[in-house]
């Protein structure tokens, strides 16, 4: 398992490992660490389902295994089963409480579920647990991105600034510090400097890309807004407020049917956007 972790595309060692794997569940099918390592190998192969199958097991016959609670519950994260996420991180407490890695995805999938309040609390708890900085950093960097959502501006900004102390070339957090000072108009040189950093360490990130062009875009630069964002929808995994951003720049640079393009893809892609009804006349 350790050699096909090091050689994934290697199909001989694969198949080898992979049936090795099958006999020790077979002669130990009580055994947690056969399960464990079973589960190892499946998530290296990014078949999420079976690892979390196997992970339970292991929870099963070693409930106090905190690396497979941890791995369990990223799992359905992965997967974006953040209800799951929920019940299985609040289990994982009661076995192996006081743990950084599970509070987190646990506040984290709160916040995916827009109950701020609860995943403040669960972020706030991880930022206080023993954890590396690189991943202190991650926690601090979310815990800024629910602080800004709910408008708590002060909070967010000692947040992100704790988070970059902690890992200066934290990409996510470089980035969405720079997108909230921009959408607040404030402090958009100290913005532009964090977009340029997350992209130098993060280059095709489709939301880095829209970042840079929306600061441009507040500096009332529109032709630089309009490059980046342009770069941003070619990535393939622009978001529909790329889209939107993309009708902005239009408008901006006087052309309104290619806005309306834009806009109309937009809400094509998120139907939720109900304020782009109005721009585009839909009752």
């Amino acid at each position: 398992l350790n050699r096909y972790s090091n050689e994934p595309d290697n199909e001989p060692l694969r198949l080898t490992t992979e049936m090795l794997i099958v006999t020790l569940l077979d002669s130990e099918p009580d055994h947690g660490l056969s399960h464990a390592l079973a589960a190892e190998f499946y998530m290296l192969q990014d078949d999420y389902t079976k690892a979390i199958e196997l992970l339970h097991q292991t929870v099963h016959y070693m409930p106090q295994n905190e690396a497979a609670w941890r791995q369990l519950v990223q799992n359905y994260y992965i997967k974006g089963l953040h209800e799951d996420v929920i019940h299985y991180g609040e289990k994982a407490n009661e076995q192996v409480p006081d743990d950084a890695f599970i509070h987190f995805f646990v506040g984290s999938a709160y916040f995916l579920l827009d109950n701020h309040t609860t995943a403040v609390k669960w972020l706030e708890s991880a930022s206080e647990l023993p954890a590396r900085s690189l991943f202190r950093s991650i926690i601090l960097g979310t815990m800024g991105d629910i602080y800004a959502t709910i408008d708590e501006w002060s909070k967010a900004v000692d947040a992100y600034e704790s988070a970059l102390e902690m890992n200066p070339e934290n990409d996510v957090v470089l980035n969405n510090y720079a997108y909230y000072l921009s959408e607040r108009e404030e402090q958009l040189d100290k913005a532009r400097e964090m977009a340029v950093k997350a992209l130098e360490l993060s280059p095709d990130n489709a939301a880095f890309l829209d970042t840079m062009g929306w600061i441009y875009f507040k500096l009332e630069e529109y032709e630089k807004a309009h490059r980046y964002i342009r770069k941003s929808l070619e990535t393939g995994d622009a978001s529909a407020e790329v889209m939107e951003h993309m009708g902005d720049v239009y408008d901006k640079l006087g052309e309104p049917d290619k806005a309306l393009y834009w806009w109309k893809k937009a809400l094509d892609k998120d139907e939720e956007r109900d304020h782009l009804k109005e721009r585009l006349h839909i009752n």
